[in-house]
C-alpha cells in the first residue's frame, strides 16, 4: 500500500481537513494533497509528525511503502554527506586561521593578502558543495 493512501485514510478517518493537517504539521495545504495523491513523498519529520496527529504507528506509515523507504535512506545519505562536508569545512577554517596567524606574525603582508583570497575562494567552494548535496537529495 502506498503512503499516499495511508496518509489519506488516515486523515479522512481523523475527520480532518488538508487544510487543517496542514496548520499543524506546519506545511501548506497543496503539500498535504501531493503527499495524498502520490505526487511528491512527505519527509521524515512530516512522517513523525503525522504518526502522533493521526495516532498510526510509524510502521503503519512507512514499512508498507517501497518508494517511501527509498526515499528514507536517500535523506539519511544526504544528512551524512553534508555532515561529513561540514567537518572538512570547519577543518579548513581551522588550518586557513592557523596559516593567516603565522603569516600575521612573519610579517609578510602579500602572503596574508594571498592566503585571504584562498580563503575566500575555498569558502565559495565549499558552500557550491553544500548547496548541490542540499538539490541532489
Amino acid at each position: 500500500m502506498e503512503i499516499g493512501k495511508i496518509i489519506k485514510d488516515a486523515r479522512v478517518q481523523s475527520g480532518m481537513t488538508q487544510e487543517q493537517v496542514a496548520l499543524e504539521i506546519m506545511v501548506s495545504r497543496q503539500t498535504i494533497s501531493n503527499w495524498e495523491t502520490g505526487k511528491s513523498l512527505p519527509d521524515l519529520i512530516s512522517v513523525l509528525k503525522m504518526s502522533d496527529l493521526y495516532q498510526i504507528s510509524l510502521d503503519d506509515l512507512l514499512k508498507k511503502d517501497d518508494e517511501m523507504k527509498k526515499k528514507i535512506e536517500k535523506d539519511i545519505d544526504v544528512v551524512g554527506t553534508t555532515q561529513k562536508l561540514i567537518v572538512v569545512g570547519w577543518c579548513a577554517i581551522v588550518i586557513m586561521i592557523i596559516l593567516a596567524f603565522v603569516c600575521v606574525l612573519s610579517g609578510n603582508a602579500i602572503l596574508v593578502l594571498g592566503l585571504l583570497c584562498v580563503f575566500f575562494a575555498a569558502a565559495v567552494g565549499y558552500c557550491n558543495l553544500i548547496v548541490h548535496n542540499y538539490r541532489n537529495k
